[in-house]
């Protein structure tokens, strides 16, 4: 008789196998499987890990864009400001001669 796993324990063990921090053997221990579970489950559940990796890049990627904009939206009006306060200087030192 097969025991049966829960789907989050099995993309566990994967996410376990996807990290290469270990061994296959040494995942297999920890959670008291065959080797050849922990790769039957890799190949079955790895392409959906690669697939929210995906989706989270594109997520990040939108924001740094959004983040890249800003921060020259924000340097114009900086410059705009440093040209306007030596402009306003200049002037108010001539009116005080």
């Amino acid at each position: 008789m097969s025991k049966k796993y829960t789907e989050d324990m099995r993309k566990e063990v994967v996410h376990e196998f996807l990290k290469a921090e270990k061994k296959v053997s040494e995942i297999a221990k920890e959670y008291n499987l065959a080797e050849s579970t922990v790769r039957e489950w890799a190949n079955k559940y790895s392409k959906e890990f690669y697939l929210e990796d995906e989706n989270f890049n594109l997520e990040q990627s939108k924001k740094i864009k959004e983040m890249q904009n800003e921060i020259a939206e924000l340097k114009r009006k900086n410059k705009f400001l440093i040209k306007a306060s030596t402009f306003f200087a200049k002037h108010t030192s001539e009116s005080k001669k």
